[in-house]
């Protein structure tokens, strides 16, 4: 291997992984550690069998290969990336997400057992295999203590030293029983939830969008969250543009779909009694047939792109997009109204 190869490999390999040593957890994007230096053409890979499965559901083909697969058109070529994000996430914004399954990555995931629980419930578009307490020992030390008990270990000693005493007791009785040929995959069951385990997943690009959606949510568990947010770094990082947005779905309906909101958007509940208002508002003035037609003219010319004429019609425009947001499914008029409709804080 040359000196530049060798030097690239070990810039994927440092750029794959991030190690959060006060949490005890871990992940790594291992293809970047298996290509060593042909990261930049998986990369390229992945991306453009995306680009094409689109071209092929909306372009006609010619069975040239040089008409219909031109050399030039990559996502590793600057002229063509900003192109190519542009027209794979046009596609998902209009919910076609099917395409999306081409491509793939994968992870090598360390955290607890109670994190890997959450974890192996994302399946479909997804391969799983874990690290298993069957066939393999258990280690002392090797459980992940949650930031708020830590915290409580420096406020309270007798709380912390039960909690050592305990762990002890239970890696002691495990080895113990495991001594006397009690077979690993009964032993294991006097384990915690906090022990540390390993697990490899396989994500085609349409299950990691639909994982992100759920686990960076604020009300997702920390650990899981916090996992969520190191494949998302990686993921930009590597994919550049393709998931420089990505975040929980209320990021993109306006409003939380939770039963239970962390109070950045209104719940579904609540936009639900705004649009009944808004409702109102346009009954009481329905009598006056005048108004009506000009609420109809500006929904046309809202769906048609009129900018001028929307742009005379403000005050008609947000009452509109307000009212059809609320009463939709969640999806706004355009784009750029998704992006935080109903936040208590518009700067947010």
């Amino acid at each position: 291997m040359s000196e530049s190869n060798a030097a690239s490999t070990k810039k994927n390999i440092l750029n794959a992984i991030f190690n959060n040593k006060k949490m005890g957890i871990k992940v790594m994007y291992l293809d970047a550690i298996l290509a060593k230096d042909n990261l930049t053409h998986i990369v390229n890979d992945n991306v453009m069998k995306i680009y094409y499965a689109y071209k092929h559901c909306y372009s006609q083909l010619s069975n040239e290969l040089a008409k219909d697969y031109p050399e030039e058109v990559q996502y590793t070529n600057p002229e063509w990336q900003d192109k190519i994000v542009k027209f794979i996430l046009d596609k998902k914004e209009s919910g076609h997400t099917s395409c999306l399954e081409q491509g793939s990555v994968t992870f090598v995931i360390t955290g607890s057992r109670t994190m890997s629980h959450q974890l192996v419930r994302t399946r479909v578009g997804v391969g799983i295999a874990q690290n298993s307490q069957r066939y393999t020992s258990v280690e002392r030390d090797s459980e992940i203590v949650p930031e708020s008990m830590l915290k409580l270990f420096e406020k309270n000693s007798d709380i912390e030293s039960r909690y050592n005493t305990t762990m002890i007791n239970v890696y002691d009785l495990y080895s113990k029983l495991v001594d006397l040929d009690i077979p690993k995959e009964d032993a294991r069951f006097v384990l915690m939830q906090g022990i540390k385990t390993s697990i490899q997943m396989t994500f085609n690009f349409a299950a990691l969008y639909r994982f992100f959606e759920m686990r960076l949510c604020h009300r997702a568990q920390w650990e899981i969250r916090n996992v969520a947010k190191m494949m998302a770094t990686l993921m930009q990082n590597h994919y550049p543009g393709l998931f420089n947005n990505v975040g929980p779905r209320c990021q993109y309906l306006g409003w939380c779909p939770e039963h239970k909101g962390c109070g950045k958007y209104l719940l579904k509940k609540d936009v639900t009694v705004i649009s009944n208002t808004l409702l109102k508002e346009l009954t009481n003035v329905r009598q006056d047939t005048m108004v009506i037609d000009k609420y109809k003219e500006i929904i046309n010319a809202l769906q048609n792109d009129k900018e001028q004429l929307v742009k005379e019609n403000e005050q008609y425009v947000e009452t509109i997009k307000k009212l059809s947001f609320c009463i939709a499914t969640g999806t706004p008029l355009d784009f750029e109204y998704r992006k935080n409709p109903w936040t208590k804080n518009p700067n947010e």
